[in-house]
C-alpha cells in the first residue's frame, strides 16, 4: 500500500468513527447459533446466555457491572481422516465471569473496561486439573 494511499484510509476512518457509537455490555442475551455442514464437513450450534448486573457506585455517573456468561457449543465433525481425536472437540461448556467498569467522562463521553475470566471443559478428563496462566501489566 503506498503512502498516499495509508494516508487516505486513515483520514477516512478516523472521518468514519467521528460519528459511532458502541456498548460495552449486554444486561442480558440469549444466543442461539446453528450453522448445517450441507456444503461441509463440520457441523456447529451454540446457545449462550448471559446476564449483568449493574452497580451504581459513588461517584457520578460510575457503574461496576458483575456478571455470568454460560456457552454449550457442539462441533461435530464428518470427515474421518482428520489428524487428531475428532470426539475430544465435539461439546464445549464456557462459564464466564465478566467483570466491567464505566464512568461519564466530559462532553458525553463513557470510558468502560472489561475483564472477562472464565473455565471452559470439554468433560472428557478422568482427573481434575488445575493450571494458572499469570500475567503482569507494567
Amino acid at each position: 500500500m503506498t503512502l498516499k494511499k495509508k494516508n487516505i484510509f486513515i483520514v477516512l476512518t478516523i472521518l468514519v468513527s467521528t460519528n459511532s457509537f458502541c456498548q460495552l455490555n449486554d444486561l442480558a442475551r440469549l444466543d442461539y447459533t446453528y450453522i448445517p455442514n450441507q456444503s461441509s464437513d463440520v457441523e456447529y450450534t451454540r446457545f449462550k446466555a448471559l446476564g449483568n448486573y449493574p452497580i451504581k457506585l459513588k461517584k457520578e455517573g460510575a457503574y461496576l457491572l458483575v456478571g455470568l456468561s454460560y456457552s454449550n457449543i457442539h462441533l461435530r465433525f464428518q470427515d474421518d481422516d482428520l489428524p487428531f481425536e475428532k470426539n475430544l472437540l465435539n461439546d464445549f461448556q464456557l462459564l464466564d465471569v465478566p467483570i466491567g467498569y464505566t464512568q461519564k467522562l466530559k462532553n458525553d463521553w463513557r470510558l468502560g473496561v472489561r475483564f472477562t475470566p472464565g473455565i471452559s471443559t470439554n468433560l472428557t478428563a478422568n482427573s481434575l486439573t488445575f493450571e494458572m496462566l499469570c500475567f503482569q501489566v507494567m
